[in-house]
């Protein structure tokens, strides 16, 4: 998809008779934050059209590595054994 440099962190879950979606897209840091949200919607859009019975999704958005990992000032947060990367 144009933008998005890779995928990862998705989750599905089923509520009913519907499905929701959560994932995390990399993009390029160097866009801006409208360029990054527009991004985000091309995705969820897609997945909207693309997956049968799913109602919600939600993307986040992440800077591919160009330095500090954004996420470090959470890290102590974090529990291995559910951790989404």
């Amino acid at each position: 998809m144009v933008g998005v440099e890779s995928v990862h962190a998705v989750h599905l879950r089923w509520t009913g008779h519907a499905l929701s979606a959560s994932l995390a897209v990399i993009i390029d840091a160097e866009l801006t934050v409208a360029q990054g949200h527009a991004i985000a919607e091309h995705v969820r859009h897609e997945l909207l059209h693309h997956v049968a019975h799913l109602a919600t999704v939600t993307v986040h958005v992440d800077p591919s590595a160009h330095g500090d990992d954004p996420h470090a000032p959470l890290a102590h947060h974090t529990n291995p054994r559910f951790s989404l990367s």
